[in-house]
């Protein structure tokens, strides 16, 4: 008889160390899964909808006919909801389904390779974010947001918000220490030392960039590369490079870049070689030809055609 109860005894009791192994074994994997997500408030990557169906009403986001990328609430993935109004810069969804209103946050997390394109972006961002000191998200941020559209919602903020030209952020006055904490709330990804983007760490990456440096108290600056951070510094740069310099290279990257590399090439400082996609220093300023001869080139080539 105790026989039979310590045998009886011994297998619930591995039934039951199994069982922990096999939850711990889950819960160890989603661990690793949510390493490598980010967050998003960006609606269109929660609801799959028609165009037609997307009425813009100023501040809100109206959707007829959505069906959900992603659980949400109760619901499961691919539900199909009459309505959802969504407030444009906040991270909050109103959903009609059936006869019944719901509200939910947009909480979900992503996969980071599918939130962020490249890390050229990336690194736009967060060398954005160390010029500030200050986050995009402060109520009192006026700063226009030098990203996609997509990246402004991801965000939580308003890509329809109108700035003025010549405004200056009030934040910008004073400078703030920014550590590693601070880098990860503002990108929306909770723990860069672990989280890959295309392969290879977000730490690292920022580690390897001459665009990044970090002091002995832990606080991250931009390094001396990034003083490339104007048509004027830009400029300065490409006429170092006698190869050219790539658009998308990781050391010039700063928001206004593809503005500025437009502004210098009207103003025939730069060129621009499309084949290969890199900036060239112009060392031969085109003059305006005299009429006379614009006149003959004008007659010869209709001799010809």
């Amino acid at each position: 008889m105790r026989f039979h109860l310590l045998v009886i005894t011994s297998v619930f009791f591995v039934f039951a160390l199994f069982r922990n192994l096999k939850f711990s074994a889950v819960n160890l994997g989603g661990l690793q899964n949510w390493r490598s997500m980010a967050h998003s408030s960006n609606v269109y990557r929660y609801f799959d909808f028609d165009e037609h169906n997307l009425i813009y009403t100023g501040s809100h986001l109206i959707i007829l006919c959505a069906r959900s990328r992603v659980p949400i609430l109760h619901f499961m993935q691919n539900t199909l909801f009459d309505t959802v109004k969504h407030t444009i810069g906040k991270g909050v969804v109103e959903m009609e389904h059936g006869s019944v209103r719901y509200s939910a946050e947009l909480s979900h997390t992503f996969e980071i390779d599918d939130v962020l394109c490249d890390k050229t972006e990336l690194v736009r961002e967060i060398v954005s974010f160390l010029q500030r000191t200050h986050s995009l998200r402060n109520p009192h941020c006026t700063c226009r947001p030098a990203m996609s559209k997509s990246r402004i919602l991801d965000y939580g903020l308003n890509p329809t918000k109108q700035y003025m030209q010549q405004e200056m952020c009030c934040l910008s006055k004073t400078k703030s220490k920014i550590y590693t904490q601070h880098i990860e709330n503002e990108i929306l990804i909770p723990n860069i030392e672990n989280a890959c983007l295309q392969g290879q760490s977000i730490l690292s990456l920022l580690h390897q960039s001459s665009l990044f440096s970090q002091d002995a108290d832990q606080t991250w600056k931009l390094g001396d590369a990034a003083k490339v951070c104007d048509s004027v510094t830009l400029l300065s740069h490409v006429r170092k490079s006698k190869r050219g310099v790539a658009i998308d290279d990781i050391e010039i990257q700063y928001p206004k870049l593809i503005e500025d590399v437009y502004k210098l090439n009207a103003q025939q400082q730069i060129f621009i070689l499309k084949t290969n996609n890199r900036i060239y220093y112009n060392t031969i300023q085109q003059r305006k030809c005299d009429e006379d001869i614009v006149m003959l080139w004008t007659n010869a080539k209709s001799n010809t055609s």
